[in-house]
């Protein structure tokens, strides 16, 4: 008998069961189990199964991400919650297709008052600070006014769940959903996800995929950089930019820049420390030009945390 490809017992040739322990090795997860029957030394071909998550669920560390790859993973790691206002009898479950995907799948049916719930397995949220729910969704009525919800809470206690992001219209096509929520205290929560629905239809939710993670708050670009040459001729040019006022995380805005580096054709030849002040203007005089000719300067802003994800303005 082998657990994930790892000897864990031989037993005797009418032997029909076993039971695998922490003795044996066996912790919280997926396992996938394989059977051989030996006659000698001669070893048989292996059968394989992949068993349900033993053990109790364990808080999952960021980033994370569930795929809904298997009926396993849904009936395993997620709680599914009617809430006491939903009059629809189905629930979320698991839905396969080879053409669309795996997916958490909810058909409430006609005419129903929703408040269904599904809820990651408790994640760990080891810093204070800004994070992010990434889900693959989609629903078939991209008409319908679906308030379908994105909360914060603990467990399967429905009560304890605060929104972070609402949304009234999904689109009938699967595509990506952002959501930013700030965390002030450090522990476990769960993410629930939350059909609300006053008066549905017979469209469907899907949920292909969930990540969530936590965000590093970064500067937005430096903008309107210009270049102008000496006016006498001489080796030399000054640089001109705005400092960003924005970050990668909308609705963020920097608080603090700590300096502005300036490359020319590639290679820095600068870094500024004093005057990067947000949406103000900063100057630099570039009195080292080689030779006389066309340059490509560029400007890349940093915070305490880095620099922007997208690429420096250039100006030639």
């Amino acid at each position: 008998v082998y657990r994930d490809d790892e000897l864990i017992a031989t037993l005797e040739g009418q032997a029909t069961s076993m039971t695998d322990t922490e003795a044996l090795g066996l912790t919280g997860g997926f396992h996938n189990y394989s059977v051989s029957a030996l006659i000698g030394t001669a070893e048989g071909v292996k059968a394989t199964i992949r068993s349900r998550y033993i053990g109790p669920i364990e808080a999952q560390t960021l980033p994370w991400t569930s795929d809904f790859s298997s009926a396993d993973i849904l009936n395993s790691m997620w709680k599914i919650v009617k809430g006491a206002n939903s009059t629809a009898t189905e629930n979320w479950k698991y839905y396969t297709s080879t053409y669309y995907g795996n997916a958490a799948q909810f058909a409430p049916g006609s005419s129903k008052a929703l408040d269904d719930w599904l809820i990651t397995p408790p994640l760990k949220f080891e810093h204070a600070g800004t994070y992010k729910v990434v889900f693959n969704s989609k629903y078939n009525d991209y008409a319908k006014e679906i308030n379908f919800g994105v909360a914060l809470g603990k467990g399967a206690d429905i009560s304890t769940y605060s929104t972070i992001a609402t949304y009234d219209k999904i689109g009938s096509t699967a595509a990506d959903y952002e959501c930013v929520f700030e965390i002030t205290e450090p522990g476990e929560y769960n993410i629930g996800f939350h059909a609300g629905m006053a008066n549905s239809n017979y469209s469907t939710y899907y949920i292909y995929s969930v990540n969530v993670k936590e965000m590093v708050i970064l500067p937005g670009v430096a903008t309107e950089l210009a270049v102008v040459a000496d006016p006498n001729y001489d080796l030399s040019a000054t640089l001109t930019w705005k400092n960003p006022t924005t970050t990668n995380v909308e609705g963020v805005a920097v608080t603090e820049l700590t300096k502005a580096v300036v490359y020319r054709n590639g290679e820095q030849i600068a870094e500024i420390t004093e005057g990067i002040v947000p949406g103000e203007t900063s100057t630099y005089v570039d009195t080292e030009v080689p030779s006389p000719g066309k340059y490509t300067y560029a400007v890349e802003i940093y915070s305490a945390e880095g620099k922007a994800e997208s690429d420096a303005p250039t100006v030639v």
